[in-house]
């Protein structure tokens, strides 16, 4: 699949702080741009490979390319709990590490200057000229992604490298089934929680409201792809595809096509997904009567094996909720196929 978006972009040479200058202006970024980054630093090059510290690097590289006049933002998301597993030490600070941005996300949370916005789960951080503008008005009152409007009023780079393949490569993917109001049906919703503090130093409860899909819609980078608006290159040797927040929006409106519930993945046991899409009469409760048989099961199961009770309850129930036992091999199909397109010519 990265083949047949890509073409042939690998790169096999030492990785410094020029090299990453080249490839970050090779992408379309320049200075006083916008840039949102979704990216796998790991993916840039081993240790050996790089001259230096690859977070320090790739930040020098970017805030060179952007200058003064630039901005940089990433997602800091961080951890909710269903009731049974949250307890009064979970709670969200605006020190929190981020348990899902990943490196360059806890990276720019310990840089000086830094700002970011005070949602208990999704929370945003930005640094530079935009910093404060971007993660403003974003808190426990806010829905989950409503700083990527911001971005596309900024027209900013959405820069995307070394993870199309593990997470799909379109940034405003969630912010579109916000737009078109999908993450106000999930029936799930009220169920993960935090606790946080409110800005008069208050402890408070916050409970998700809105929730997206697994998000699994690799089938949408042929959109894309087919736009003519997606800048593909890489970063180090990390693949990478580049595009305007603008463009990246109208390309998602025209491939909906007001159809939405086509943002949402095919796959039948993905919990998520099941419970945002328009249904027939009664898919629903039929949809949750199979989950709760197929957890049911499992717990029988464990306990017949002797193990801890409470323990089962919370790891099976945790699992089946949150997770996706058919994804991964919805996903190796949708690799099987694009690399049998790309194998064909």
């Amino acid at each position: 699949i990265l083949e047949f978006i890509m073409g042939e972009h690998f790169t096999h040479r030492i990785i410094n702080l020029d090299t990453l200058i080249q490839d970050l202006r090779d992408l379309g970024i320049s200075s006083g741009d916008t840039v949102f980054i979704k990216g796998n630093l790991g993916a840039i090059g081993l240790p050996r490979e790089i001259d230096g510290d690859i977070r320090k690097v790739f930040f020098e590289a970017l805030c060179k390319v952007i200058g003064e006049d630039g901005s940089v933002m990433t997602t800091a998301y961080t951890s909710s709990y269903l009731p049974w597993n949250l307890s009064k030490g979970k709670v969200f600070t605006d020190k929190s590490p981020s348990t899902q941005g990943g490196a360059f996300a806890n990276f720019l949370l310990n840089i000086p200057g830094r700002e970011r916005s005070r949602h208990p789960e999704c929370s945003y951080v930005a640094y530079g000229k935009y910093a404060k503008y971007l993660t403003a008005d974003h808190d426990a009152s806010s829905l989950a992604y409503t700083p990527f409007a911001k971005l596309i009023e900024l027209n900013a780079k959405m820069l995307v490298f070394g993870c199309h393949d593990t997470n799909v490569g379109m940034p405003l993917g969630h912010y579109m089934e916000e737009y078109y109001g999908l993450t106000k049906r999930n029936l799930l919703k009220g169920l993960f929680r935090v606790y946080y503090f409110d800005q008069d130093g208050c402890k408070k409860l916050f409970k998700r409201t809105d929730l997206g899909g697994c998000f699994g819609s690799h089938h949408f980078y042929k959109y894309f792809d087919e736009s003519g608006f997606w800048i593909k290159g890489a970063v180090g040797k990390a693949l990478a595809t580049c595009i305007n927040a603008k463009d990246e929006f109208e390309v998602w409106k025209s491939a909906l096509a007001n159809h939405y519930e086509k943002i949402h993945c095919d796959n039948p046991d993905c919990i998520y997904c099941n419970l945002l899409k328009p249904r027939k009469s009664f898919f629903l409760f039929k949809f949750l009567f199979y989950k709760m048989w197929i957890i049911g099961g499992k717990i029988i199961v464990s306990l017949l094996k002797g193990k801890n009770f409470k323990d089962v309850i919370r790891k099976r129930i945790d699992y089946s909720i949150s997770k996706d036992p058919l994804f991964k091999d919805t996903l190796k199909s949708i690799h099987n196929k694009f690399s049998n397109q790309n194998n064909n010519g």
